[in-house]
This record gives C-alpha cells, sequence and structure tokens, in this order.
C-alpha cells in the first residue's frame, strides 16, 4: 500500500478535526510531506509517518517549539530528515559489518503503520508498528503536558539478538552560549572524538567546541537550562543505559549538506539511548522497552 493509501485511511479512522489533522504543513517547509498535526489542552505537536518521527512540540505558556528541525533538511521520501526526534535501530552511527547500511539503522527511513489513534486524560495518544528483519516495533506517541514516547522492541527471531536504539532528540535552544546540561556530572563518559574514556567531571557541562560524548548509567536525567529563552527542558527515561550529547560545532557544520553552516548555534542533541557498551541483549522472541519524557519550565 502507498503512502498516500495509508494516510487517506488513517484520515478515516483517526482524524478529529482541531484535535488530530492530517495535512501539508508549509508553514514549516514540509511541501512533499503529509504530516500529522495534534492540539491537545495543553500543548501541539507535529509527527512525520516516515520514521514516525515527532517534528514539533510546543507546550501552552512556551514561546518557542522544544524541538529543533534544520532548515537545510533533505524532505526526498526515505532519506533521513535533520531534527526533531529521529529513531535510530537497531544500530546507531555506522553498522561495522556493513558500511554501505544507512546510518543509525533502517527506522528512522521507513513510514510507519499508524495502529491506533486516542485520547487519554486531555492528551492524544499515537501508536506505532514497523516490522522488518526479524523485529517487531511498537511506539507510542503521548502529547499531552509533558512528550512521551514507549519504544517496545520484539524479537522475532529464535536466536539472541544485539541491537542499539537511541531517541535522538534534536533540542532548540536560543544560542549555544547561553545553554548548560545539567544532569550528566556523576556520570563517566566516552568522547567519540578522542577515542577517551573519563570519570565524571563533577560539573555543568557548556558547549564551546564540537562535543560528541556517551555518558554512561542507568536511566539517566538530562536537564537543558536555556537562560535565553528562561527555560529548563527535562528528559527524564526508563529502560536506558547512555545518554549521548552532540553538538557539530563551526567545521562539521560546514561539512553535512543538510545542516545550516551556523545551526550548530541553534541545537542541541540529548540522545536517550542504549549504544556500544549499553547496547541490548534480547532473548529469543523477547522484547525490550525505553521510555523518554521531555517537559518544560521557565526558570525563574
Amino acid at each position: 500500500m502507498s503512502q498516500t493509501e495509508l494516510i487517506s485511511r488513517w484520515r478515516e479512522r483517526f482524524e478529529i478535526p482541531g484535535v488530530l489533522e492530517f495535512h501539508q504543513d508549509e508553514t514549516r517547509g514540509f511541501p512533499h510531506h503529509r504530516v500529522l498535526s495534534i492540539r491537545t489542552p495543553h500543548a501541539t505537536a507535529t509527527v512525520l509517518p516516515q520514521g514516525a518521527q515527532v517534528l514539533g512540540f510546543l507546550p501552552n505558556g512556551c514561546d518557542h517549539d522544544l524541538l529543533f528541525v534544520s532548515q537545510e533538511a533533505d524532505w526526498t521520501e526515505g532519506k533521513p530528515l535533520r531534527g526533531g526526534i529521529p529513531i535510530c535501530f537497531p544500530w546507531f552511527s555506522s553498522l561495522p559489518s556493513n558500511p554501505t547500511a544507512p546510518a543509525h539503522g533502517w527506522a528512522r527511513n521507513a513510514v510507519w503503520n499508524l495502529i491506533d489513534a486516542r485520547s487519554q486524560a486531555e492528551a492524544i495518544a499515537l501508536v506505532w508498528e514497523l516490522e522488518y528483519e526479524g523485529w517487531q516495533l511498537q511506539l507510542t506517541t503521548q502529547v499531552g503536558q509533558r512528550l512521551r514516547l514507549e519504544l517496545v522492541a520484539r524479537s522475532l527471531s529464535d536466536q539472541l539478538q544485539r541491537c542499539e536504539i537511541a531517541f535522538h532528540t534534536y533540542l532548540s535552544v536560543s544560542r549555544i552560549e547561553s545553554v548548560e546540561v545539567q544532569g550528566l556530572q556523576s556520570l563517566p563518559y566516552f568522547d567519540q572524538l578522542t577515542g577517551v574514556d573519563h570519570r565524571p567531571q563533577e560539573q555543568a557541562v557548556a558547549i564551546d567546541e564540537e562535543i560528541d560524548r556517551i555518558y554512561w548509567g542507568d536511566d539517566p536525567l538530562g536537564v537543558v537550562v536555556d537562560r535565553g529563552w528562561n527555560r529548563r527542558i527535562t528528559l527524564s527515561s526508563q529502560g536506558a543505559g547512555s545518554v549521548v550529547l552532540w553538538n557539530p560545532w563551526i567545521a562539521k557544520s560546514r561539512r553535512m549538506a543538510d545542516f545550516g553552516d551556523n545551526e550548530y548555534q541553534q541545537m542541541l542533541c540529548l540522545e536517550t539511548a542504549n549504544v556500544r557498551r549499553a547496547a541490548w541483549e534480547v532473548e529469543p522472541h523477547g522484547e525490550r522497552r525505553l521510555v523518554l519524557e521531555i517537559a518544560c519550565q521557565s526558570i525563574d
């Protein structure tokens, strides 16, 4: 079934005028993609069927979307889209055994099937499914006072399977120099730029150069304090064993075709994950679960 046919079926089953709508969001430059627009008493959100990828989340009382989408993003169908919350699965970054495989896995490039949409206590919950290469994924996206993503990965194999997973969250910030990241100071980390392991640094993280770190810890809590926009974004997790902190800075930004040269000043990735030494091992026909919750409050 084509994506157009899928969306027509979803509209017939799930659309609620003014609450859950399927449309082309030309105001944010999505001319070739049908997106889901969600409005609840507490927030608005935008979701792309490709990758079941949340592109925007704006709680009431916030002046700026919590999520960043690059102005240079490639909207070609089947191509990874830089921004929002891509789902990396079943590997993170490149696949060593196959350098030609898509970076960050196949889940973010596939069109997921919307199987349910329901109202829950002044929130909207969407349930997505994707089955591919020995895995069945189910993602529940709940939009309310908080944005909550719950992904269940079920193995369809008779063998033990290893996988990596990440909610590759792009956060929108006022200016990177106005931001610090709290909550990670008690965690050891691996610097992916130098290949060196580090002990906890016992202080909040300020970004003044390229950064690419994997922090290790059970259900890490990350807090992005943005004094320019007077807000604090909290990312809490369940089922996570790592969190990735990334900003490409100047030189790498200029090398990326789908990212503006100066957009490093406007974003920060804080990625709830199970990658590298925290990767999952899933028993035959077993399952694992990862949950991300994003909330925002003013600093004052």
